[in-house]
């Protein structure tokens, strides 16, 4: 929300006649004649005018001083050696001027220090942005205390004073080791000048859990030939925007399965997945879901739909 900019005076032409008159009984006792006629009423009638243009430029930013004000921000000089604006009747030079004063003072409102999390990712997606497609990174959070570089899951959950981790999430689970590199060094060059001093950084891409999942379901007989792309389709987009860290379990699935028109019910959702500690498993022991820590986030496959028509 942007301050509301003040008056700097808001005195009129009448306000100054009034106050000029007004001054003159203290000023020259012997000066009686206050009508409009008198030559000294004129004079003062002429000054006041001439306050009020002037007033009426304080309140006002000229092209110079825009000018002026661009290159305390930017070094950009408009400005010619002889005090005017280079070609000051081309339109399109000052427009040109507004611009850049508009990015500078864009560039202005973002964070010079990388202190709280959203300052870390602020910067980070700032980095993305001019040197990666729009549709490689999808988003960025930032974990403090934390050191998602180390090798074990029992260091990555260590409390880790002056750690800070910002994680990257590709739009592509699957996207190539040379584009995550490059993505994520772009973000520690955005980074590392403008962390705290004795601090330590670390940039990196989400720990991928890798799950195939199996699905029966009983449908409608309409539209059963275009049943099992939607369901596909709903797993995928399910896991797309997943939180990170968020385990994953059967009952989240089975709510947003059966809300597909034409789905009768969900029979029933098997995991597997090469990790088997991570499988979890309900009180009767049936497999539930799968167990992630913070900074993973799952990669589903859909194995296999099964579809039972009901007419």
């Amino acid at each position: 929300m942007s301050l509301n900019v003040p008056t700097l005076d808001d005195r009129t032409y009448a306000d100054l006649v009034r106050e000029g008159i007004e001054l003159i009984p203290a000023s020259a006792p012997g000066w009686t004649n206050h009508n409009a006629s008198d030559p000294g009423i004129t004079l003062v009638e002429l000054f006041a005018y001439l306050s009020e243009i002037y007033l009426y430029r304080v309140d006002r930013v000229s092209a110079a001083s825009k000018t002026k004000f661009l290159k305390l921000l930017t070094k950009i000089d408009l400005i010619g050696p002889n005090g005017q604006l280079h070609d000051a009747d081309d339109s399109e030079v000052h427009a040109a001027a507004a611009a850049q004063l508009h990015a500078a003072v864009i560039a202005m409102r973002m964070p010079s220090r990388a202190v709280s999390e959203a300052d870390f990712e602020s910067l980070a997606m700032t980095a993305v942005k001019p040197q990666t497609p729009p549709d490689k990174v999808a988003r960025v959070h930032c974990y403090a205390r934390c050191n998602f570089e180390a090798v074990t899951a029992v260091e990555r959950q260590r409390d880790r004073p002056g750690h800070t981790t910002v994680v990257f999430v590709p739009v592509d689970p699957r996207l190539a080791q040379e584009e995550l590199t490059a993505i994520s060094q772009a973000i520690r060059n955005a980074i590392e000048p403008r962390r705290l001093l004795t601090s330590r950084v670390h940039v990196v891409a989400p720990r991928y859990v890798d799950v195939s999942i199996r699905i029966r379901a009983a449908i409608a007989a309409s539209g059963a030939s275009m049943m099992e792309r939607k369901i596909r389709d709903n797993v995928k987009e399910q896991y797309l925007s997943w939180p990170l860290g968020q385990s994953v379990y059967s009952s989240d699935l089975y709510r947003r399965l059966a809300a597909i028109p034409g789905v009768l019910r969900v029979l029933g959702i098997e995991w597997t997945t090469d990790d088997t500690p991570r499988l979890l498993r309900s009180e009767t022991g049936d497999i539930v879901g799968v167990h992630l820590e913070a900074g993973e986030l799952p990669r589903v496959t859909v194995s296999g739909v099964v579809c039972d028509v009901h007419s």
